[in-house]
């Protein structure tokens, strides 16, 4: 909302107070168009500021040289000079600009502003916003720092395109932060802008500043964005400085590499304004009558002032070449054969981008040209050629990030064989008779694999250097809005956590961020190792939501008073979380409301103070199962995710570390699903898995693994070259590849060879096979159970290879680490580790059920229908009838038990439920 909007509701309420206690008679509130407040009160005892009994605004906001106070005795406001002011509603927002002059273009010359590229259509539909979304994410992916902004002002969208509509979370935009820095002076352009998540900026950085906040669902921001958009002067030259203003603030706060705008349709003085301030004008158009003058008009009106365009004939459904040609030779003759032209034909994968149906395999498959249309790759490599060319001065080259950095590379590409190196193998079996490159390198992988059930870990400098793995996803930590952190047992999560203290890697993800200028700190709240607090003895107050919302407003606090340096007056007030009074000393002062409430001021002072030095703190919370027992989740860690989702404070920015199993158990919340866009996932994709595994194998052994691709797969040297530049930067070795299926999959087949064939015949690679076998019920993976499978893999290897001799000249033959043994013994470690989870014990009794054959072989399928199922789950509830799990669960609580832990999942057939296995165990439980 409109800042000048805001403070006028919060006076109008303490006015009507006045008004109910006869301390006025009357008042009137008018919002000028240039932001001035004017405010006449009447009264014949009041005739100062400060004999008004204010509450809701504060002292500061009333001494703000916009806001004017005019007092007037009864007597006074029935003069004609005032008598007008109160015959109507008692607050006015003032006049309106008009919104529909058009602004003549040509007459001011200046420099264009480098690197901002406008996208404008003279129509609407023709999927000129979707362009620019898939523009962006392209860039960002390439490494690039892109920043969007939505002047698309009467008909906003860009907000939807990356999940930025966070539910609690709702930002203002464009029009608020134009208004609200004529209102005051203490705006930061930051608080208008999202920072859009890596599953779309990928190794680069992608913000958005969007045209305002019109999607919270409540009438009066949207009237306020409405109100704010009529005082927006989109008249005559000045709205050309206005923007200029603009795009240097975001290019001085986010040093972005291109900032790509959308803008308004039709003929409006928005786009000629920002023709003024741009480098690059992209017209997206159809080919119909309706769009004829509008192309007509744009083209000639670009030629005009010399700014370089290109334009795009889009959604083509047929007869592309014909209806191309026509207009390429439409826009050829207005620019005497120099323009860029392009089209794009219809793809039914994009008519869900921006929705919540899109799915993010398709866009990825579409951004990295596995699927779709190559007209869509032709127009992302041209803007990535022409935005390379002026902001890095390097030649017509690509950009790869690595580890943070970016680095132009050669103009060579990968020179992929025709053949994969997985068939070259089988075709060149006779060159080799020993392996003894390839023994040589197993056995150091063999000495080198982590174990990742170690609690013990060291997150040195070193060990981060050598042996941690950056995910992409970390990086989403820095958004603000991003709160929850969710993953399963292996996936990370608290290795991820206790790397964030050491400052060494926290620097490292702010600089691989690029929000080193945001000055970030991060503070562990929770503390279990050292004073191994537990929530009990709240037996009182569990249901008092009221009271648990006051204790973790408090154990914030306490921590960071008593262990983060910040001063405090109460320090009295701090407990020893470590004594076994503590839980006492805390329900004391929780209930003393004097002492609270000092406590609640003294984080607000402790936000401002951050805020007055543009700094921003990270608090952590993790290994929240040990501090409060799962069986009393619902009852407290449900008010800490709704504090922290709903946070008071703007620069201290609270991050819950959560077990899966536990949230998605985790009721008393009220619309959990909107909480999704707010939640970083910590599950690991395909190409993660195998880049983590090859960080392993390059670490410890890179020069022989690459004579190994060299020498026995016949890849060639550019491929073998283009790796070794990917594994460092600025000639630091960080042995970590690029999340790209193309690189990761040809070296994933010929380390592993090639699988048995099946029995339909259908060729698959390893770089499949292994993936689909590791899966849990909800086909994500973790990492304990694949290197688990990789030490047995290696085991049963060299215990019958030279009997079988099934990895052929593989390094691990995928035939080992696909057999049910190996399977088997892999997961043993990981399901103990699971069920050993506090709220997991159902976990043990299923499965141990399973193993040791204490359930009928009825139940020993892939797939069981619902009342199988329920069967089945009564039956080892019997078995375990005295333990408290089975008498404190219902059928439907170890149902979503199972289904948490992705040892089963549900799905319909028609208006039928089925229960199918997760494929990583079926071979423990003899499924």
């Amino acid at each position: 909302m409109l800042k000048s909007i805001e403070f006028i509701k919060r006076l109008k309420n303490d006015l009507d107070r006045n008004k109910q206690e006869k301390n006025i008679q009357k008042y009137f509130i008018e919002l000028k168009i240039n932001h001035n407040v004017d405010i006449y009160i009447v009264s014949n005892t009041i005739n100062a500021r400060n004999e008004l009994e204010i509450s809701d605004v504060n002292e500061n906001e009333l001494e703000n040289k916009n806001v004017n106070f005019n007092f007037l005795t009864l007597t006074q406001s029935e003069d004609d000079e005032f008598k007008y002011l109160f015959d109507g509603e008692e607050v006015s927002f003032g006049l309106r600009r008009s919104l529909n002059a058009l602004l003549s273009v040509g007459g001011l010359e200046k420099e264009k502003s480098q690197n901002v590229v406008t996208f404008y259509s003279y129509k609407g539909g023709v999927g000129r916003t979707t362009s620019l979304a898939l523009t962006a994410t392209y860039l960002a992916r390439k490494g690039m720092n892109v920043f969007v902004m939505d002047f698309d002002f009467e008909a906003p969208g860009l907000i939807n395109f990356f999940k930025s509509s966070q539910a609690d979370s709702y930002k203002s935009g464009l029009v608020e932060y134009l208004n609200d820095r004529l209102f005051t002076s203490t705006n930061n352009i930051e608080d208008y802008v999202y920072s859009i998540e890596k599953t779309y900026s990928g190794n680069g950085v992608l913000n958005l500043m969007h045209a305002g906040n019109v999607i919270s669902g409540n009438d009066e921001d949207l009237q306020s964005y409405l109100e704010g958009l009529a005082k927006v002067d989109f008249q005559g030259f000045r709205l050309i400085s206005i923007f200029e203003e603009l795009l240097e603030e975001v290019k001085s706060k986010f040093n972005p590499d291109v900032i790509l705008i959308d803008s308004r349709t039709g003929f409006n003085n928005v786009f000629g304004a920002l023709i003024k301030n741009s480098s690059h004008v992209v017209v997206v158009a159809g080919d119909d009558i309706q769009n004829q003058p509008g192309i007509s008009y744009v083209s000639g009106l670009l030629k005009e002032t010399n700014v370089r365009s290109s334009f795009v004939l889009s959604i083509l459904s047929g007869n592309f070449t014909r209806r191309f040609n026509n207009f390429e030779k439409q826009i050829q003759n207005c620019f005497d054969n120099d323009a860029d032209v392009f089209y794009f034909d219809r793809q039914n994968v994009l008519e869900f981008i921006g929705t919540s149906l899109g799915d993010d395999d398709d866009l990825n498959d579409f951004i990295n040209g596995e699927s779709g249309s190559s007209q869509y790759q032709k127009f992302f490599s041209y803007m990535e050629s022409i935005l390379s060319e002026s902001t890095r001065s390097l030649p017509s080259g690509a950009l790869v990030e690595s580890s943070g950095f970016l680095e132009p590379l050669d103009l060579e590409v990968f020179d992929f064989p025709e053949e994969s190196p997985v068939q070259i193998l089988g075709q060149n079996e006779d060159r080799f008779q020993e392996f003894s490159l390839q023994d040589k390198i197993l056995n150091i992988i063999k000495s080198r694999l982590p174990n990742l059930y170690a609690e013990n870990i060291d997150y040195t400098e070193e060990y981060i250097n050598k042996e941690f793995y950056i995910r992409p996803c970390m990086e989403d930590l820095f958004i603000q809005e991003k709160v929850i952190l969710l993953g399963d047992k292996g996936t990370g999560k608290t290795a991820f956590y206790k790397a964030l203290q050491n400052d060494f890697f926290f620097m490292r993800i702010v600089d691989r961020s690029q929000r080193k200028h945001l000055n970030f700190k991060v503070f562990n709240i929770t503390d279990f190792d050292n004073d191994n607090f537990e929530v009990l003895r709240f037996d009182n107050y569990i249901k008092d939501e009221l009271f648990i919302k006051k204790f973790w407003i408090f154990y914030i606090w306490n921590a960071l008073v008593g262990r983060g340096g910040f001063d405090s007056k109460n320090k009295k007030s701090v407990v020893d979380l470590s004594t076994t009074s503590a839980i006492d000393k805390i329900i004391k002062l929780i209930n003393n409301n004097s002492l609270h409430s000092e406590v609640e001021e003294e984080l607000m002072q402790i936000d401002g103070h951050l805020k007055g030095h543009d700094s921003r703190l990270i608090i952590t919370f993790d290994r929240l199962d040990n501090i409060v027992k799962p069986f009393l989740w619902n009852d407290i860690v449900s008010p800490l995710v709704k504090l922290c989702m709903r946070s008071p404070w703007g620069n201290i920015q609270p991050k819950l570390f959560l077990r899966r199993d536990l949230y998605e158990r985790l009721g008393n919340l009220t619309n959990k699903n909107s909480f999704d866009s707010r939640i970083i996932d910590l599950e690991w994709s395909q190409n993660e898995m195998f880049s983590y595994f090859l960080k392993i194998v390059f670490t410890s052994c890179k020069e022989e693994f690459l004579e190994f691709l060299d020498v026995q797969t016949s890849c060639s040297s550019n491929f073998i070259g283009n790796i070794r530049k990917k594994l460092k930067s600025r000639d630091v070795e960080h042995n970590q590849l690029p999340l790209e299926t193309h690189i990761i999959e040809p070296i994933i087949n010929s380390f592993f060879g090639m699988p048995k064939p099946r029995r339909n015949g259908k060729i698959s690679t390893a770089y499949e096979d292994l993936y689909r076998n590791i899966q849990s019920a909800d086909k994500t993976v973790n990492l304990r159970p694949f290197l688990d499978l990789m030490t047995h893999a290696i085991a049963e290897q060299k215990e019958k290879d030279v009997e079988l001799d099934y990895r052929k000249q593989a390094i691990l033959g995928l035939a080992y680490c696909t057999s049910s043994q190996v399977r088997k013994a892999a997961v043993v470690s990981y399901l103990e580790d699971l069920w050993d989870e506090q709220g997991n014990e159902f976990v043990k009794y299923f499965c141990q059920a399973f193993s040791n054959n204490k359930v009928s072989s009825i139940y020993k399928k892939n797939i069981l229908h619902e009342d199988v199922f329920e069967n089945l789950l009564t039956e080892i509830k019997n078995i375990h009838k005295d333990e408290p799990v089975m008498r404190m669960s219902s059928l439907e609580d170890l149902k979503q038990i199972l289904i948490a832990n992705k040892i089963i999942t549900p799905y319909m057939v028609g208006n039928k439920t089925r229960y199918g296995f997760a494929y990583l165990y079926t071979n423990y439980l003899g499924v």
